[in-house]
């Protein structure tokens, strides 16, 4: 004081730390619409939160519930009075927008295509709740019916979904079959169904139309018929079917006429139905073709019945083959003893062909009559040329036996009575020896009876001689079998 006296004082000075303090979340985005609570993570004992710097009223509290984007700051005091600040940048993100056509559809159709719009980064199809693989665009092809769902997603992950629900009706379906055929004086009704309206290609809208096939109806007929039809529920569709009117059928047969050899085959040919029936049968090797092979032993008319899937829409044609009689013959099958030289007895040809040479051998190859020594068992073939200029092949067979009478048995009474029993000399069995012949003698070693080929033909010996009868007494025959000789005596009795 007075720059002389002094005075000193003294001051305690205490540094209350700082508040802590921490939002949770930091920095983030948020979608349009949603709510983000900020937490302050802090020790102290008052707070006021504020956006972009300016206090919100009345958020005093350690959390805040935001909407809006922004940048939000929390400054918080202890209770020293000691301030701090934290700070959270909050982005609100858009809601993408997705729209589908209506919220229900019902169509007509076993699928609709589906047309969505959105601005979304990413899209997703639904059905029913269920996401589908791979429908990750605006449109998507319905196959069934339900509740579809398009969500759209924009970063960070803000969605937005529309929903339908789609009824597919089905289609209604007619009766109709693909083809139709009519036969020949028939009326075919073509009836859809019961349906709600119809209308017909030839613009009738009845509810079936008759179509009328005449009865001499000459070449098919094809026509194209269609109907429109819509069902109770409003719901249209098309049919179409084909239909033909048959025609009537007309048998026809090639050749009408025709000349073959023995053993010849003939391509005969049907025409103008779909089904065959040929008769007689038994020379052909199928009597259901149009076109069967005939091999007829004999002169024979051949009748085909020609024939569609109409009962009683058929025809008949004729074929008349006329078969050259068999002019030649191998012979007839004989039977001779081991190792006897016979001679074949061909005949009625102009030429002669003896085949199989290997299994045989003969004197001769182009003569009716060769020689031949059997030993066993054989068969001899003969390609035959006869008048007719027809060659065919025939066979005589040879057996051989150790002793003919086996086969053959010996007759020693003859009565020539015209009673039926013992009238002419008749040998059981020996037609095995074609290859035979037999002599008759009298007493006196005359012969009154001789013939080659025995019981071959109608000529038997029956007591005569040269047209008269033969007084009875005691005679004798031998009866050569290719040889074998059977001798006998013969009593001819007369009563």
């Amino acid at each position: 004081n007075g720059g002389l006296c002094f005075d000193e004082d003294e001051v305690e000075v205490l540094f209350q730390p700082l508040p802590t303090v921490e939002l949770s979340p930091a920095d983030t985005q948020i979608c349009e619409g949603s709510t983000l609570s900020l937490q302050a993570l802090s020790d102290a004992v008052q707070f006021q939160w504020m956006l972009d710097g300016i206090p919100l009223p009345g958020e005093e509290q350690p959390t805040l519930s935001v909407q809006a984007g922004g940048t939000y700051t929390v400054l918080v005091s202890s209770a020293f009075g000691c301030q701090s600040t934290a700070q959270s940048h909050v982005i609100v993100s858009p809601l993408p927008q997705v729209s589908l056509p209506a919220d229900s559809i019902a169509t007509c159709g076993d699928s609709l295509p589906l047309f969505g719009s959105s601005d979304a980064a990413e899209l997703q199809w639904f059905l029913n709740g269920q996401p589908i693989a791979g429908a990750n665009g605006t449109t998507l092809q319905a196959e069934v019916g339900g509740w579809y769902t398009l969500q759209g997603t924009n970063p960070p992950g803000c969605q937005t979904r529309d929903s339908l629900y789609l009824r597919l009706k089905p289609l209604p379906t007619t009766q109709l079959k693909d083809v139709e055929e009519v036969c020949p004086g028939d009326t075919l009704l073509l009836q859809p169904g019961d349906f709600a309206q119809y209308r017909w290609s030839d613009g009738s809208t009845q509810d079936h139309i008759a179509i009328a096939s005449p009865k001499d109806n000459p070449v098919k007929i094809g026509k194209l018929y269609w109907v429109e039809v819509t069902d109770y529920e409003g719901c249209k569709n098309r049919d179409s079917v084909e239909v033909f009117l048959l025609p009537v059928v007309r048998a026809v047969a090639q050749p009408t006429e025709a000349i073959l050899c023995p053993q010849d085959t003939l391509p005969l040919q049907a025409s103008g139905g779909l089904h065959y029936r040929w008769w007689p049968d038994s020379s052909l090797n199928d009597a259901t073709l149009p076109n069967p092979l005939a091999t007829p032993e004999e002169s024979t008319l051949y009748f085909v019945e020609v024939s569609d899937d109409c009962p009683e829409n058929k025809d008949t044609a004729l074929v008349d083959v006329f078969v050259y009689e068999r002019l030649a013959t191998a012979g007839n099958d004989t039977c001779v003893s081991p190792g006897v030289r016979i001679v074949l007895q061909a005949s009625g040809a102009l030429s002669y062909e003896w085949l199989d040479l290997d299994a045989y051998r003969l004197n001769a190859y182009d003569i009716p009559n060769p020689r031949a020594r059997v030993t066993h068992n054989t068969t001899f073939v003969v390609r035959l040329t006869d008048a007719n200029g027809c060659t065919y092949l025939d066979s005589v067979n040879v057996a051989v036996i150790s002793n003919p009478l086996d086969f053959v048995t010996p007759i020693n009474t003859l009565t020539p009575n015209g009673d039926g029993i013992n009238d002419v000399l008749e040998f059981e069995g020996l037609e095995k020896f074609s290859n035979n012949s037999l002599k008759v003698l009298n007493r006196w070693g005359n012969v009154v009876f001789e013939k080659l080929g025995y019981q071959e033909d109608e000529v038997r010996f029956d007591g005569t001689y040269q047209g008269k009868p033969l007084p009875a007494g005691t005679y004798f025959y031998i009866l050569n079998l290719a040889g074998f000789e059977i001798k006998q005596t013969l009593v001819l009795i007369r009563e």
